[in-house]
């Protein structure tokens, strides 16, 4: 069943409230120049996406610009594959 953007936005900010402890502002925050997204918080944020969404997500496939903001994530998780949209 397809993820609409408004739930897999919802999900995103519950991965950061409830798993990554990390309180975003709003869901256009640029989470790196914000600081609230490093080097290692970026992995964990991988590894939670993945677990959340049931699927491997391709580095090879993405851009950091697609995983910049919640609304930026949403829209790459809802989406049925994990590349960048075409």
């Amino acid at each position: 069943m397809a993820t609409t953007v408004s739930e897999a936005q919802a999900r995103v900010q519950a991965i950061f409230r409830d798993r990554m402890e990390v309180e975003v502002p709003s869901s256009d925050t640029d989470l790196f120049e914000s600081g609230l997204v490093d080097s290692l918080t970026f992995v964990e944020l991988l590894v939670h996406l993945e677990e959340e969404f049931g699927r491997r997500i391709s580095l090879d496939e993405l851009e950091l610009e697609d995983l910049r903001s919640i609304d930026r994530i949403a829209r790459v998780m809802s989406r049925n594959g994990s590349g960048p949209p075409p």
